[in-house]
């Protein structure tokens, strides 16, 4: 049994996050989704739009949703990501958090360099932060070194 944010073990097949219950392959299934989007986050361009502030969501054609999220609207851990059906049901839920007893001796979930690694590109990606950074270096070049 972890904490919280964690997986709990609730009998021979399935597991808990939160009030969502998927089955043993289900979970490895979301956590093999979260490991690729995490890997093709940084290398693609990716849709992301802005869903809220400190929030990003990423909307398949089919209509499910993720959505990434800094929990304290700061930019930096902790993260939520959440997977919605179509329907706009919750289909899974995943929060970085440290496990352990002690808090001297806490380590990082598994998961939490994805989240962070998925937050970072998707923010990238809805603000258009290269654009904006390229296009005000393009401004500040236009100028020579005798105007300034």
């Amino acid at each position: 049994m972890t904490g919280l944010a964690g997986p709990v073990l609730q009998g021979p097949r399935t597991l808990r996050v939160h009030c969502v219950w998927m089955s043993r392959a289900q979970s490895h299934a979301f956590m093999d989704l979260v490991s690729t989007l995490a890997a093709r986050a940084a290398s693609e361009s990716m849709p992301w739009t802005v869903a809220a502030e400190c929030s990003y969501a990423l909307a398949s054609p089919s209509g499910e949703v993720v959505v990434i999220t800094s929990k304290d609207q700061d930019d930096v851990a902790p993260f939520t990501l959440e997977l919605f059906a179509p329907s706009g049901a919750l289909v899974e839920l995943l929060v970085s958090r440290w496990e352990g007893d002690e808090p001297e001796y806490a380590t990082p979930a598994p998961w939490n360099d994805n989240l962070e690694s998925i937050y970072q590109n998707a923010r990238t990606a809805a603000l258009g932060i290269d654009s904006v950074i390229n296009g005000f270096v393009s401004f500040i070049n236009s100028f020579d070194a005798e105007r300034f």
